[in-house]
């Protein structure tokens, strides 16, 4: 195999863990990371797959779903993919970063072919696994999704953004105390908030008629305005304080958010 230059190899590790930290910093962090490693390691085919990821993720993160910027983080996703699956052709990570790019840019036929790819070569990774979950929860084949998120979280216990999008496609489902449970474990294994996390569990506390709980949550998301990552945790938040007396609150919040 090849020789990797050890502070490449140390730089895609740093990437890899901030990007799992899903919030802007994090990616801003990650990318300086892998493009250090793809500096000192042009032909390091795990640094531009890790790139690859960061552009993707930071668009499907994005409020703006159209939009240039969009575009271009797509576009350099899928090029960067492109090229690690060239480098590595071997590695089902690569095909699966690729394929979810492609997803996003709209291919899903590509998608589709490059996933059953990444899993051919590696029917145990987690990264294809849940990707792949993903794909099938646009199109509706929930039990598909499930089966694929729960394969991943017994191949990685530890992944927190796994269990909470497992934790969605439970409630999606109408599986809420299984979801609760689940959205709970994953909150357990960060540090700081992920407010959609939150926004999950205040639905499903609320559902689950424990609404003193839910409006906690509820305002914890209200008085965390400085949070990036939010998904629609605001409009979940605003709901539950809606629905339990709430109501002066509830269209104060909605005016703040509409500025």
């Amino acid at each position: 195999g090849k020789v990797v230059n050890p502070e490449a190899h140390r730089l895609v590790m740093e990437g890899r863990h901030y990007w799992n930290q899903r919030n802007a910093e994090g990616f801003r962090r990650a990318e300086a990371a892998f493009l250090k490693a793809i500096e000192l390691d042009p032909t390091f085919a795990d640094a531009h797959a890790g790139l690859a990821s960061v552009c993707s993720i930071r668009a499907a993160y994005s409020l703006d779903q159209s939009g240039p910027v969009f575009d271009t983080l797509l576009r350099r996703a899928q090029e960067a993919a492109e090229r690690a699956v060239e480098l590595a052709p071997e590695s089902a990570e690569n095909h699966a970063v690729l394929a979810y790019a492609l997803f996003h840019r709209g291919d899903a036929l590509s998608a589709d072919r490059g996933f059953e790819r990444a899993l051919s070569l590696n029917p145990n990774s987690s990264l294809a696994l849940s990707w792949r979950s993903m794909v099938d929860l646009s199109r509706g084949q929930l039990e598909q999704a499930l089966e694929g998120y729960r394969k991943a979280a017994e191949l990685d216990p530890l992944w927190f953004i796994n269990l909470h999008v497992q934790s969605e496609a439970l409630y999606f489902c109408g599986r809420y105390p299984e979801a609760l449970q689940l959205a709970e474990r994953a909150a357990s294994l960060r540090a700081d908030v992920f407010l959609p996390n939150l926004g999950l569990r205040a639905t499903l506390l609320d559902l689950l008629g424990r609404q003193e709980e839910a409006l906690r949550l509820a305002r914890l998301i209200h008085n965390s305005s400085e949070v990036e990552t939010r998904w629609n945790a605001d409009v979940q938040a605003i709901e539950v304080l809606r629905r339990n007396g709430a109501q002066a609150e509830s269209e104060s919040y909605g005016v703040e958010l509409l500025k």
